[in-house]
């Protein structure tokens, strides 16, 4: 079969978004290029990166390639894809966007991107890993087994770091945790790694409920995890008292969310924000501390923040 790759030389903030586009026009494959994250973890030593190309590493913007199947459908798929990255440009206006085109056979792809993905390790306890690769687990490592490449989240993302952090201070075993906007599970995924008794994840979009379905299966936390589609903590009964929120989305969504995490927390219990740049860290807060939370710590990295909040 003949495959179109359309690759897509962006910025950080967009690499997500257009790997998401390419899922939801059905693409065969999507692979995401960080040079940050190859030079972050060549520098640590976490993996061995000698057969890697060295011209990855030189690299100054993400790419991330889609591959689309060439059939009748293609047309209309390239178009969408124009009237998406207008759109994505406006929103972005700072961000770099480039598409290039270029035909492929598919035994060309389907395997050779696989060097580009390793274990990492995204904080003290946890390391994701691929599913083909071996891993040998560290002492108190627990391993989550998520592919890359996945639409709605594997792990390498700042916000997800920075929210995993903050569950490995939080919780302590036995908890009750709400996952808010799960998107491919991870958060839900480490919070059952990291001892949850019961998790409820929650999304607004169907496929990514399938998507961490399936990952919960994979592995192997789907008797202590349930998703469910729906908006926000809608689809959380009122008699569900967590002991943690959490929710790795946009700082406006956020906003929204404080009173109703308020509301269905117990007493003592944390909410665990992030997806929130650095210069709308203080806005939030402030509307944490309004609604009634305290705030107990936050961390962040040169764009974003986390906080963890306690009712």
């Amino acid at each position: 079969m003949k495959w179109q790759e359309v690759v897509v030389t962006t910025s950080n903030e967009a690499m997500e978004a257009v790997s998401n586009f390419f899922h939801e026009v059905g693409a065969g494959g999507v692979v995401v290029q960080d040079p940050l994250i190859l030079q972050q973890y060549a520098a640590s030593g976490q993996w061995d990166c000698h057969n890697i190309p060295q011209e990855q590493f030189e690299v100054k913007h993400v790419v991330v390639k889609g591959y689309l199947p060439v059939n009748p459908e293609l047309p209309h798929r390239l178009e969408r894809l124009k009237a998406y990255m207008t759109v994505l440009k406006a929103d972005l206006p700072q961000c770099h966007l480039e598409v290039a085109l270029n035909q492929v056979a598919e035994e060309d792809w389907a395997n050779s991107w696989k060097i580009y993905y390793k274990p990492i390790k995204i904080s003290a306890k946890l390391v994701v890993v691929p599913s083909w690769e071996e891993y040998c687990p560290a002492a108190g490592e627990e391993i989550i087994t998520l592919d890359p490449g996945m639409a709605f989240g594997t792990g390498t993302h700042d916000t997800t770091q920075l929210c995993v952090r903050l569950l490995e201070k939080t919780l302590q075993g036995g908890e009750t945790v709400v996952d808010v906007g799960t998107g491919s599970g991870i958060l839900s995924l480490a919070a059952a790694k990291l001892g949850a008794r019961v998790v409820l994840a929650t999304d607004i979009d169907r496929t990514a409920v399938e998507i961490a379905e399936k990952n919960m299966i994979l592995n192997q936390v789907d008797d202590r995890v349930t998703v469910r589609q729906g908006n926000l903590l809608e689809p959380v009964a009122e008699e569900t008292i967590p002991d943690v929120i959490v929710a790795n989305i946009a700082a406006d969504v956020i906003l929204l969310l404080a009173p109703d995490a308020y509301h269905h927390l117990q007493p003592g219990g944390s909410f665990i924000t992030s997806g929130i740049i650095n210069n709308r860290q203080e806005e939030v807060s402030a509307a944490l501390v309004e609604v009634g939370f305290k705030l107990e710590d936050m961390v962040a990295n040169q764009e974003w923040a986390a906080i963890l909040a306690k009712k």
